[in-house]
């Protein structure tokens, strides 16, 4: 009889966990496994699933920030094969993999979106690496938890923690593991399977709010906050209703989309708003012959369905705002997904 092997995940995102339930059926389906996946329930992931879902060897369990020290605390003192994370920049995780690992686990870091293929050229990264790593322990003392290693808090590298044996990705050939001064091995991440996509689907009970599906624009914005972004998201989508005068432009708005820009969008007759904290994923996979773009939103790593779909960042354009943040970002586009750099570029197949 074989020996059981426990893997844990700990998920904060729907992008995560989405992640972490392909991985389950594609690489750990096996008898042998047993996968726990843990999923934050938040006001952006609120809605309800149904936590028995077919054919997976394992638990999906919510939790939420009231129970998320507790639960930290009853899982480092268990025995896992494997604990995935994927938010490198928690200290929670980085504290609960350095006692897992203690007790023989192979610690591996999930894809966090589209970070691993950014490059920051972050100005003082060291004042900031001590600033961060200071903030980090304090943080750690202040709610009972004490480490007696020295962990530093590289935010802007990439699979840089000392403990990590893996770093999963979906395309290794872009990332630049000698820059981000990566630890552990580099692992491909299995494709996105559009069957795993419409088992969540069904378990999320999503109801998908396109009026067409075919031949559409679809654009997945995301939750800007300076006024330089949010104004140039705006002159975006005014150029791609000229372009497309005889088109709606559908946007699935983020569920972190400041209320005022939201109240705004619904304003503008060219655009078709959908509200509905449901994964973008979902509603990639049901779009075709469309095109699809969002600013460098990591819905898009993924060509799901191959429905003859074309694909865009607008990263570019917004880059051009010369946001702070932005200017120190250098992000690597993905082979299905053009980096345009005029709206004059769009176009379906």
């Amino acid at each position: 009889m074989k020996e059981i092997k426990k893997n844990l995940f700990i998920t904060f995102t729907p992008y995560q966990f989405i992640s972490a339930y392909n991985l389950c059926k594609e690489n750990y389906q096996a008898d042998e496994f047993v996968n726990i996946i843990y999923f934050f329930k938040s006001n952006k992931s609120g809605y309800e699933i149904s936590l028995k879902f077919e054919d997976f060897n394992g638990e999906i369990i919510r939790f939420d920030d009231e129970s998320w020290l507790d639960l930290i605390m009853s899982l480092k003192d268990q025995v896992f094969c494997r604990f995935f994370f994927f938010q490198e920049n928690s200290i929670y995780n980085k504290y609960l993999a350095y006692h897992l690992k203690k007790k023989g686990t192979i610690i591996c870091l999930g894809p966090d979106g589209t970070k691993p293929y950014g490059i920051f050229n972050k100005k003082h990264e060291i004042i900031s690496i001590l600033k961060d790593t200071w903030r980090d322990y304090k943080l750690l003392k202040s709610n009972g938890l004490m480490l007696n290693v020295l962990m530093w808090s590289k935010y802007y590298r990439y699979g840089s923690f000392k403990y990590l044996d893996e770093v999963w990705l979906q395309y290794p050939e872009l990332f630049d593991a000698k820059k981000n001064k990566t630890k552990g091995k580099i692992v491909k991440l299995p494709e996105l399977n559009s069957e795993n996509i419409t088992k969540l689907s069904k378990a999320f009970k999503f109801d998908c709010k396109l009026h067409e599906k075919d031949g559409i624009i679809l654009y997945f914005n995301q939750p800007f906050y300076s006024k330089p972004l949010i104004d140039k998201e705006f002159e975006i989508l005014e150029q791609i209703s000229i372009s497309f005068p005889h088109k709606k432009i559908n946007i699935k708005l983020h569920p972190g989309t400041n209320p005022s820009v939201k109240d705004k969008m619904l304003g503008k007759s060219y655009l078709n708003v959908i509200e509905d904290k449901m994964p973008a994923e979902f509603y990639l996979k049901e779009v075709s012959n469309s095109i699809v773009l969002t600013g460098w939103s990591a819905a898009l790593m993924h060509d799901i369905n191959k429905n003859n779909n074309n694909y865009f960042y607008l990263y570019p354009l917004y880059k051009k705002t010369n946001d702070k943040v932005l200017s120190q970002i250098s992000l690597i586009g993905f082979p299905h997904v053009k980096m345009l750099d005029n709206i004059k570029e769009l176009h379906f197949m």
